[in-house]
């Protein structure tokens, strides 16, 4: 991919904290560019999508991230961010390459514990906190692994 394909035009350097609702899938790198002194996101995405991808075997879900993380460890990503939060899909499809201190995880779709695991492992917060996460989710032995994993040592 061109890195012309993949830029950003607009530039916000003076915008700290950015809060959008009901987006389309993001595309990490857009907003890394557009808002390069980023320190709170707040930013979900449009939940019937993901489910979607989630109910078609996921691959495109995994694909969407891949390429995410794919290009911020070639074109750069935030150094870290204060504060997130988000859904568990739109985390893991952004793939965000930088530590988080404070991360908010709400429920948007049901998936896999190792979404989840993806998702810590990329943020590597020292606050974490889970919003609606279902009794069925964190009565999963998934779940109790990954929250006993190397995801959370720092929290």
């Amino acid at each position: 991919m061109c890195v012309r394909d993949i830029t950003y035009p607009q530039r916000y350097p003076n915008v700290d904290s950015v809060s959008l609702e009901e987006t389309d899938l993001p595309i990490a790198i857009h907003y890394i560019q557009a808002f390069p002194n980023l320190s709170s996101l707040t930013l979900r995405a449009e939940t019937t999508e993901l489910v979607q991808l989630l109910d078609n075997d996921a691959k495109e879900l995994k694909e969407r991230r891949q390429l995410n993380v794919v290009e911020q460890l070639q074109y750069g990503s935030w150094t870290s961010l204060d504060h997130c939060d988000s859904t568990l899909g739109t985390l893991y499809i952004l793939g965000l390459q930088c530590h988080i201190r404070d991360l908010r995880v709400r429920v948007d779709i049901e998936g896999p514990a190792s979404m989840l695991d993806s998702v810590l492992n990329d943020a590597r917060p020292t606050t974490l906190t889970l919003d609606r996460f279902y009794l069925s989710m964190l009565s999963n032995p998934g779940f109790a692994s990954v929250m006993k994993g190397p995801a959370v040592r720092q929290v």
